[in-house]
């Protein structure tokens, strides 16, 4: 008896940890917020578009898309922050920030359009680990703010 009241009591407490969980193991996965949205953008992840909202949590692999009139502008766990232009894809290919165990790194790769970053704390914990490839090569940031364009290859 004394048995079954122990789990009538825990039951709940049981329960209300299942339904947290997935919540935690998804909370883990952001890795910045969408802080400014205007115009024609969104952003692709898994493969389907959704409207770049302000406030929408940014995960690893998401696709930044703007159109003509479009903007996006994120701040990243570390507080580093980009923010990119009309006629821009980018996409965060990696990023891992665990100061704990000194493990960080942000790779991104910039298909069309403009980007501005600023540098966060990954870059100050390990200057090598912050890059951003364009198709004629690739921005190593030394802890610092950079603005780039990529346009039309010429013919």
């Amino acid at each position: 008896m004394f048995c079954r009241m122990i789990l009538t009591a825990a039951a709940p407490l049981l329960f209300a940890v299942i339904l947290i969980s997935p919540q935690a193991a998804m909370a883990a996965d952001q890795i910045g917020t969408i802080k400014t949205s205007a115009g024609d953008a969104k952003i692709i992840r898994s493969g389907r578009p959704a409207a770049a909202k302000v406030g929408v949590p940014i995960e690893q692999d998401d696709v930044f898309v703007t159109g003509a009139d479009g903007s996006i502008g994120v701040t990243f766990t570390d507080n580093s922050m980009f923010s990119v232009g009309p006629n821009t894809e980018i996409v965060v290919d990696k990023y891992v920030f665990d100061p704990n165990a000194n493990d960080a790194s942000f790779t991104a790769n910039m298909a069309k359009g403009t980007l501005q970053f600023i540098s966060g704390e990954i870059a100050k914990l390990s200057p090598d680990a912050v890059k951003v490839n364009i198709p004629t090569g690739t921005i190593a940031v030394r802890g610092t703010r950079f603005l780039v364009e990529v346009g039309k290859p010429a013919l």
